[in-house]
């Protein structure tokens, strides 16, 4: 697994604290940056000036919510994974967050370094076949259209007399015809 660049959104520093000793201890030299945001602005302003592969956010952050801002992360175009992470969030907070795209939860009362280092292994992991699952189905999209004209250029040049005429339209189907 490659160097990781984590983001934690946390308005306590102390819970920071213990969150980098624990990736530090667990993740070692995989962790290669770990830092901090204090506030919105301050995630708006790192997720625009570095790409991290995972983002550790606190449900309470602030004045705002994890999962709201998620949610306007997302909107502005951010594809970071996301583990929510609360001391005090409600069953009910947890499945809005799985709603809303958090790929993990983990309980702040609870975070061991064991356990979190895991936590962003499999999020980075799953993040990653993700984007392959992705790039593989646009790959699919365009070979599907190249055989659905592959199959239409050899109806023409099968079916049709004047082999110019069947070619130029076989040429037009397939993005190569004369351009004027």
């Amino acid at each position: 697994m490659k160097e990781l660049k984590i983001l934690v959104a946390d308005d306590d520093e102390e819970d920071f604290e213990i969150i980098k000793r624990c990736i530090d201890e667990e993740l070692g030299g995989l962790a290669s940056k770990v830092d901090l945001a204090l506030d919105y602005q301050e995630v708006l302003s790192r997720l625009s000036n570095e790409a991290y592969d995972v983002g550790l956010f606190d449900l309470n952050f602030g004045i705002d919510n994890g999962i709201e801002m998620l949610g306007e992360l997302r909107g502005k175009g951010f594809a970071l994974p996301v583990i929510l992470m609360t001391g005090s969030g409600t069953r009910d907070a947890v499945v809005d967050a799985f709603k809303n795209g958090v790929s993990d939860y983990l309980d702040k009362s609870k975070i061991e370094g064991p356990t979190l280092a895991k936590a962003i292994q499999y999020t980075v992991e799953l993040d990653s076949e993700k984007r392959l699952k992705n790039k593989a189905e646009e790959q699919l999209q365009k070979t599907r259209k190249l055989l659905e004209g592959a199959a239409e250029v050899n109806h023409i040049l099968l079916t049709r007399s004047k082999f110019k005429d069947s070619l130029e339209k076989a040429l037009e189907i397939l993005g190569k015809g004369r351009r004027c």
